[in-house]
């Protein structure tokens, strides 16, 4: 942990800085549902102070930054001559890097895992210790700041625009809003691949929708509607969105273990003896349609304004009818303009969802209300090192996480597969640290869409060279996987389990 109370970081556990010693935090971060905008990350943490000097004056801390980050995997040079000879050595190399303490680094480092970057707010409390003090203190991050810039935006001379603001294309706002944030010390939006729609509806100037409203406004056309988190690598920071509207391809390697594709690297499996979950699954309530709150521009006496309209996108008759017979709606708020009835005044077009937009939600849909959801998982750093999986221990969704020889995999669904099986992401959690148990992640999980494979036979299978002693799901959970890794060569492939053309 680092504080910078306004000259420069400096490392909180290095007793050469006589600052204070950490001795735990927690961070509660996301959102319970997928579709909801999280609040911003909150890290409430304690420091001990042994002589006192910051304990009193620790009212001074407000406003102060803190920075939380993993130690960084150490290198063979590292390992210190206290740590001894081989013989003294306990556990297996592969356990060595947690047998070594590092000495805190200067200033943060650019390499290794950020878990939060935020301000420490106003109150917390002292607490006498006898032979020290406690201080406990609560920092937000910094996508606040987003939630509190709230001024006029960009206008227009023309008559048309008279008492509005916020004029401009949509690519224009997202650059309005990102120097604003820049100019504020707040991280800026990267949308990465989502769309902007041909235009957005401009405010009366006497509303004024914060930064984020605005940006998740703007994004909302296409369901389910993407949720805006922080996103860290070393100092920076920037928002980015989950997305859920796609499908993702889960890979079988020659080997027969399954794994994802992540920014172009693998992300195996996880066997289920690793992860702490509860034995309850959730039965999602239903959601039958998805509702983008989207606006109609007309003319009023010469100046475009706008009307409330709706952007439906439907299950496409994938649910059986008992499924739909009452009708669940998830909706958003967004600024797309959808309709105009303005005669020709509104010019920046309007937004229809394409064929594949509306099949991505129809498969949002059918994901949401098919599978089964175990609400809480714990990842435990003693049984996942949080060094080698730092997607599991981040305030951010992880992205496509599978988990094997799950005992729930038994549960057929509606489709022929496991009812939990496939890929989920982490949207919100806990994370907590202390000394003596290390650091746990009580994380929200939510399904991942991904393609079922159900229409393949026995032959498809033919340049697949996995055993079954390599394979370790069932039957069943092969309708999740959707590709199945081939050898670069087939020339005299062993195949085990191959005995001819079987129908």
């Amino acid at each position: 942990m680092y504080l910078d109370t306004g000259d420069r970081w400096k490392p909180v556990n290095d007793h050469r800085q006589d600052i204070a010693a950490l001795d735990d935090f927690t961070i509660s971060w996301g959102a319970d549902e997928p579709v909801s905008q999280p609040d911003p990350a909150v890290l409430t943490f304690d420091l001990i102070d042994r002589a006192g000097d910051l304990a009193g004056k620790a009212v001074t801390l407000s406003g102060s930054r803190v920075l939380v980050q993993l130690s960084a995997e150490p290198t063979w040079d590292m390992l210190p001559d206290s740590m001894g000879a081989w013989e003294r050595i306990r556990g297996t190399i592969a356990q060595l890097h947690q047998q070594y303490v590092p000495t805190a680094p200067e200033a943060p480092g650019e390499n290794v895992p950020t878990l939060f970057i935020g301000t420490i707010g106003h109150g917390g409390t002292v607490t006498d210790l006898g032979n020290r003090w406690r201080i406990h203190l609560t920092a937000t991050s910094l996508m606040v700041m987003w939630k509190r810039l709230q001024s006029q935006g960009p206008t227009s001379g023309e008559a048309k625009h008279a008492g509005r603001h916020w004029v401009g294309t949509p690519a224009a706002r997202l650059a309005e809003l990102n120097k604003r944030a820049q100019q504020a010390g707040a991280p800026i939006a990267e949308p990465q691949s989502l769309q902007l729609p041909p235009a957005v509806a401009t405010y009366k100037t006497d509303d004024y929708p914060s930064q984020l409203d605005l940006l998740s406004r703007m994004y909302a056309h296409v369901m389910p509607a993407p949720a805006w988190y922080e996103h860290y690598k070393g100092e920076t920071i920037t928002l980015r969105p989950l997305s859920l509207a796609g499908s993702v391809q889960v890979h079988v390697g020659v080997d027969g273990m399954p794994y994802v594709l992540v920014d172009g690297q693998h992300r195996d499996t996880l066997p289920a003896n690793l992860v702490a979950g509860d034995l309850e699954l959730s039965i999602m309530e239903p959601v039958t349609q998805a509702v983008a709150k989207t606006k109609r521009a007309k003319n009023n006496d010469g100046v475009v304004e706008y009307d409330d309209m709706e952007t439906v996108y439907t299950d496409l008759s994938r649910l059986p009818t008992r499924l739909t017979d009452t009708q669940k709606s998830v909706t958003a708020d967004s600024d797309a303009v959808a309709g105009d009835d303005s005669g020709g005044l509104h010019t920046g077009g309007t937004f229809a969802p394409s064929d594949a937009q509306r099949q991505a939600a129809a498969s949002w849909i059918v994901t949401h209300d098919t599978r089964l959801r175990n609400e809480s998982i714990k990842f435990i750093g003693t049984n996942l090192d949080p060094v080698s999986f730092p997607h599991l221990f981040r305030p951010e969704p992880s992205g496509p996480v599978l988990i094997t020889g799950i005992r729930l995999s038994t549960l057929t669904g509606m489709d022929g597969r496991p009812a939990f099986s496939g890929a989920f992401t982490t949207i919100g959690g806990r994370i907590t640290f202390t000394h003596k148990r290390g650091m746990t992640h009580e994380a929200t999980m939510y399904p991942l869409d991904s393609t079922a494979n159900t229409g393949m036979r026995w032959q498809d299978f033919a340049d697949w060279p996995a055993t079954f002693a390599q394979c370790v799901f069932t039957f069943a959970e092969l309708t999740g996987f959707t590709v199945f890794d081939k050898p670069t060569s087939t020339t005299g492939i062993d195949r085990p389990n191959w005995e001819g053309n079987q129908e």
